[in-house]
């Protein structure tokens, strides 16, 4: 997960630079790893990081399906591709899903209990609303991690999923 969390700080970094402005913009980069890459930004704001080992994709044309995630996606949620990607390394893979619900959090929070039956959320309050953190380990050995939460009564409920697996 070593290398997830370098590319997810790297896409922090370049959207933190992005102006949204015309065309694209691709920049080198050098990894933590010491490998290059290459940092395309679109003028959507989409991103691109390709390198030798990795290949990462955040918003714009990025899609992401059930197989992907290794989740189903709440029914009725609107899955916001500039807030989710996906990163492939030599040693692992790794999806992030973002989504938005008419529905409160604690149908999300059942909903997903349901599903996977070791998953267990630990509940925080924040002001008026409602924040649910949860984690299960799949059978093969992967991990789904989940955040939903509402910021008030009248917010959508927002529900982020993470998969993440080891290469062996």
């Amino acid at each position: 997960m070593k290398n997830t969390l370098i590319t997810f700080a790297l896409f922090a970094l370049v959207a933190g630079g992005c102006n949204g402005g015309s065309g694209s913009t691709t920049t080198d980069v050098k990894l933590p790893d010491g490998k290059d890459a290459k940092v395309t930004t679109d003028k959507d704001g989409s991103m691109k990081v390709e390198g030798e080992g990795v290949s990462a994709q955040a918003g714009g044309q990025l899609q992401i399906t059930q197989d992907d995630l290794h989740a189903p996606f709440y029914p009725g949620a609107i899955v916001d591709v500039n807030k989710s990607m996906k990163v492939k390394t030599d040693t692992e893979e790794s999806v992030l899903a973002s989504m938005r619900s008419v529905d409160p959090p604690n149908a999300v929070v059942d909903f997903y209990k349901e599903k996977f039956k070791d998953l267990k959320f630990n509940e925080f309050k924040t002001g008026e609303g409602v924040n649910y953190i949860g984690e299960t380990k799949l059978p093969d050995g992967a991990k789904l991690a989940f955040a939903i939460g509402q910021k008030t009564p009248n917010d959508p409920t927002e529900i982020s999923i993470g998969y993440g697996k080891e290469k062996k």
